[in-house]
């Protein structure tokens, strides 16, 4: 399977909270493949932090924890993004921004994914419940690690579903 993690659910598998042990086993099979926007670096980087400040980790953790991300981030396919991401963001954000309150760099992810998904293989994983609801409205399958491994085909989750 081809995976297109989000940040909310690709920081999972370095942090130990709901739904890690489905984001493991996503990443360690080796018939899948992970790809990420490149944007995942930094908001990953910016999480540790905000966790690390709020007392969630300690120090010796947070290294632990960005020696291993650099190690694995380096395995996977990485998506850049530029000009075509950005236009594309900010169709996304004028198509569903109103009813959705899609945030900026949920909108980059969001359109990387769709912009690199054009022959629809890819699963979008992700775990934060505006961004799932808003993949699932441009048709994307969606893995919701802390739900569970199963593959969501699209149409299958409605906004009210989520809250």
């Amino acid at each position: 399977m081809i995976l297109f993690f989000d940040t909310s659910a690709l920081v999972k598998f370095f942090h130990q909270e709901k739904g890690t042990d489905v984001v493991v086993s996503l990443i360690a099979d080796r018939n899948n493949h992970v790809r990420v926007s490149e944007l995942v670096r930094l908001e990953f980087v910016c999480a540790l932090h905000r966790r690390f400040r709020m007392k969630e980790i300690s120090e010796e953790e947070l290294d632990q924890v960005f020696h291993g991300f650099s190690e694995e981030y380096s395995t996977f396919n990485t998506k850049k993004v530029g000009r075509a991401v950005l236009s594309e963001a900010e169709v996304l954000v004028n198509r569903l921004g109103k009813t959705l309150g899609l945030r900026t760099l949920d909108s980059i992810h969001l359109a990387t994914f769709s912009l690199f998904n054009e022959l629809r293989e890819m699963v979008f994983v992700v775990a934060d419940d505006t961004l799932l609801t808003a993949a699932q409205s441009i048709g994307a399958k969606v893995i919701n690690p802390i739900s569970g491994p199963q593959v969501i085909p699209p149409g299958s989750i409605n906004a009210n579903d989520e809250k």
